[in-house]
């Protein structure tokens, strides 16, 4: 471009070279260069003012010596000054990062003091325990031993083992137990028959070859241990009217062959030692082990075992093993029939004593009144009386056959005591032999 020569005066020329090298000394210059600052602003401002000017029609370009001995910048030197340039560009993301890093780090040093905290605490609490031991075992040793006191020695150095609660599996239970030797019975060639046998006492047992529903369970628990001949026993021997003998077979002393095989005995026995369980229509309340009986018929009970085979027709219901007439079989028969007793008697059942938890069963009306007519009356024991003590024959005694004849037999009848009733007022001190007295009216 071409500049009109007029217009230029030296004062402008002087104020464009001042601004010249104003400018063109804010440019950075390298310390390690050889050549000044005010020698390569100067030469540079020149060849822009007579570019300018236009006093030479020919560019010129203008070049900055370096001495040989400059060395050139490495790129190690180099590096610190392109952070601070960086660090300069970008004065927020540096501060953030900056402020990420101590948190991180003050993070860092906080879960270090927590921890060694917590570690600290550990050992103290270690050290606490140490001294409550030692303390405790210096006690122990220094107590006096009390007078016929046995004196065991204690290990202290030994570890306390941890109990070992044994889980309940199906190999290790006892419902599941009996319900493996209930269909183990099942594989056995068995005919129904309910005869009276006369079998040994205890662990007595009818003929392999036959048995009802109740030999179903007996045979089963005897496979365990139980012998419900020998517990039904010594139950109904100490209460006898509690079991319904009187009143079904009209029996009169507990008897062993029979009593444990029959349903309603069963089923007192079991009540007595609090093995009921209540009835319900819920299949999941019956477990494998567990005892039912039924009502068949209007006047045939029946047993069986709850066995650990689901039913087909629902999973959630488990089939029984009993005998209902063909011989021990498994079958589906839950709620077959109306259920009478749900039963889960085990071995912890056999520490019960009946006797301390119901008081005894009182004989039955009838029972006392065949009692009452076995005894006298009072004038016929005042009669008997003075015949044994021989103020009065008995050959005199008129109505001596009336005294032989029973009281249910007689026209009118009257007050009945016992033989022990007689009345020491009339008799006095004299001792009465009543083996005698039987023998006279015999």
């Amino acid at each position: 471009m071409r500049i009109n020569n007029r217009w230029i005066s030296p004062l402008g020329v002087a104020l464009f070279v001042t601004a010249a090298l104003t400018a063109c000394s804010g440019n950075p210059v390298d310390e390690t260069s050889a050549v000044s600052k005010s020698t390569v602003s100067a030469k540079v401002a020149v060849s822009k003012a007579t570019t300018l000017l236009g006093t030479s029609p020919v560019k010129k370009t203008v070049v900055v010596a370096v001495s040989d001995t400059s060395k050139p910048i490495t790129r190690a030197e180099s590096q610190p000054k392109k952070q601070s340039i960086s660090t300069l560009a970008k004065p927020k993301e540096v501060e953030a990062r900056l402020k990420h890093t101590q948190a991180k780090y003050r993070d860092k040093n906080l879960i270090n003091q927590k921890s060694g905290k917590i570690a600290a605490t550990r050992i103290q609490l270690e050290n606490t325990s140490k001294v409550a031991n030692t303390r405790s075992r210096q006690l122990i040793a220094t107590r006096a031993p009390q007078p016929n006191m046995a004196i065991r020695k204690v290990v202290f150095n030994s570890s306390a083992k941890r109990p070992v609660i044994s889980r309940i599996t199906p190999s290790t239970s006892f419902g599941y137990a009996l319900s493996n030797a209930a269909i183990e019975r099942t594989k056995q060639r068995v005919r129904y028959d309910g005869k009276y046998v006369k079998i040994a006492y205890p662990w007595g047992d009818v003929p392999k070859s036959i048995g009802v529903c109740t030999d179903v369970v007996i045979r089963a628990y005897r496979k365990l241990g139980i012998d419900l001949q020998q517990e039904v026993h010594k139950d109904i021997s100490q209460d006898f009217y509690a079991y319904p003998n009187l009143v079904k077979w009209g029996l009169r002393r507990p008897d062993p062959n029979i009593d444990h095989r029959r349903v309603y005995n069963l089923q007192a026995f079991f009540k007595r030692h609090k093995a009921e369980l209540p009835r319900s229509k819920n299949p999941r309340d019956y477990k494998a082990g567990d005892l039912v009986t039924w009502m068949v018929g209007p006047s045939f009970p029946h047993i069986g075992v709850v066995v650990n085979k689901p039913s087909r027709a629902d999973s959630k219901r488990l089939m029984i093993a009993h005998n209902i007439g063909s011989g021990p079989q498994i079958e589906d028969i839950l709620f077959r029939f109306p259920i009478t007793g749900h039963y889960r008697y085990t071995k912890q059942h056999l520490n019960i004593r009946p006797a301390l938890l119901f008081a005894k069963t009182p004989p039955p009306a009838y029972v006392l009144q065949r009692q009452r007519n076995k005894g006298l009356s009072h004038a016929e024991l005042l009669q008997a009386g003075k015949i044994l003590l021989g103020s009065v024959q008995a050959r005199a005694v008129s109505n001596r056959n009336y005294l032989l004849t029973k009281n249910s037999q007689r026209v009118k009848p009257k007050e009945k005591i016992m033989l022990a009733h007689f009345d020491a007022s009339v008799f006095g001190n004299t001792i009465i032999n009543h083996d005698a007295l039987q023998a006279l009216l015999k």
